[in-house]
């Protein structure tokens, strides 16, 4: 083998090689979401005009849906775990769009960073967040209003 092609193997190999071992040490860890209020408060951090007084955590504690009470748009709370880091975003119903699906719920947005995102949730609490969506407004045991 000559070493034009060995050299130019070694990069990507070993690049790969170092990603690899990233995320074997650990460090390679994404986030979860342990309950409504952590959202919350990671909410309020990008948003302070918006306080939080319900939400929901999805079954895989990637995503959290939240009532805002002061609402005068009219819009819901939304924080996803992107790797190990957080996203907050103001859902409103003339750029977001919550569908049902087999899992929970499908949230579209006119936004290229993040146009789509599955919520898994139990059928149940996603029938309430996509009637409460529907009808912007949640009541604090999460059923539509």
């Amino acid at each position: 083998m000559s070493l034009e092609i060995v050299l130019q193997w070694a990069g990507p190999i070993g690049i790969l090689a170092i990603v690899g071992a990233v995320g074997l040490a650990g460090w390679w860890r994404p986030e979860t979401i342990p309950n409504w209020s952590f959202a919350a408060e990671r909410f309020i951090t990008d948003f302070p005009e918006h306080e939080s007084v319900f939400g929901t955590v999805s079954t895989d504690g990637r995503v959290a849906l939240l009532e805002l009470k002061k609402d005068k748009a009219k819009s819901m709370g939304f924080v996803v775990v992107t790797g190990d880091k957080w996203a907050t975003r103001l859902l409103q119903p003339d750029i977001s769009h919550i569908t049902r699906c087999e899992t929970g719920l499908k949230l579209t947005m006119d936004d290229f960073t993040m146009p789509t995102v599955k919520i898994k949730l139990e059928r149940d609490i996603a029938d309430r967040w996509y009637a409460a969506f529907n009808q912007l407004e949640v009541t604090s045991n999460g059923s539509a209003a």
